[in-house]
């Protein structure tokens, strides 16, 4: 096989959850963005066979992602990107360096920007 790598990146899973420190907060359901980028060190074998089987289902990963975290609480985007990077981690074969963004638009006077978070392997 060539010197290769892959890199997939899944942009802008839309999740509506309760998340906030405090109960005021958490009181009314937020939308928050994932992102999540999957680096393999070697070229899959399915840019080669054009087969499913040798490589990852996003559709399955993304949809078990809104399944599981949609209408969750939680408090941290900290603890939510945690908990997304470990079920992202379980759904996936192999040595893979994974990394997941959770974008937060916080309720904040005088703010109209975003918060990003991002946990990544080693």
């Amino acid at each position: 096989m060539c010197n290769t790598s892959n890199n997939y990146v899944i942009k802008d899973i839309k999740l509506q959850l309760y998340i906030g420190v405090t109960q005021e907060e958490r009181s009314s359901l937020q939308e928050i963005s994932i992102n999540i980028t999957i680096l393999q060190s070697e070229k899959t074998m399915a840019c080669i066979t054009d087969e499913i089987k040798d490589t990852f289902c996003y559709k399955e990963l993304i949809q078990s992602i809104i399944e599981r975290f949609n209408g969750y609480e939680v408090a941290l985007v900290e603890r939510l990107g945690q908990l997304i990077y470990e079920h992202t981690k379980s759904m996936l074969d192999g040595n893979l360096k994974i990394s997941v963004t959770v974008t937060k638009t916080p309720q904040i006077d005088n703010f109209s920007g975003q918060i990003n978070f991002t946990i990544q392997s080693q």
